[in-house]
């Protein structure tokens, strides 16, 4: 039996992406931990390693990361970023754009009065999941 009322979804890299925007779309998805991908698109585009997050029209279509990943407000959303993690947080341009690209979901989730319900998890690692953090905030919000 699956109990409806306690279904997370969870990802890292791609699977992050893939988590963020299927939980943007489905209401039966209770809680999100969206690990190793929010940025900008447009500061991802100078690299040749992220290419594949791209959907053809996705900036003029639908809007950047964060944008779509609001969708998901005000259900319990976790963002996981390694400090260390070259591809989506590396120091310089990636890091600027990944904080304000997490500041631009406090700020839609506080507008709504859900500023409790988004998290960030600012761990010393690389492009990994923390497996720590999601069974804490999974065992709370669940």
């Amino acid at each position: 039996d699956v109990d409806t009322s306690r279904i997370g979804v969870a990802g890292v890299s791609l699977g992050g992406e893939l988590a963020g925007f299927i939980s943007a779309l489905d209401q039966n998805i209770k809680a999100v931990v969206v690990s190793g991908y929010l940025n900008l698109y447009q500061g991802l585009l100078v690299s040749t390693s992220v290419h594949d997050l791209f959907w053809p029209g996705i900036l003029s279509r639908v809007g950047e990361a964060p944008q779509i990943i609001s969708l998901i407000a005000p259900r319990p959303l976790l963002i996981q970023q390694g400090t260390e993690d070259i591809e989506f947080y590396a120091a310089g341009y990636r890091r600027n754009n990944g904080d304000n690209a997490f500041k631009y979901l406090n700020e839609y989730y506080s507008l709504l009065g859900h500023e409790k319900d988004v998290q960030r998890d600012l761990f010393i690692g690389g492009h990994i999941y923390n497996s720590t953090s999601s069974i804490e905030f999974f065992n709370r919000e669940l």
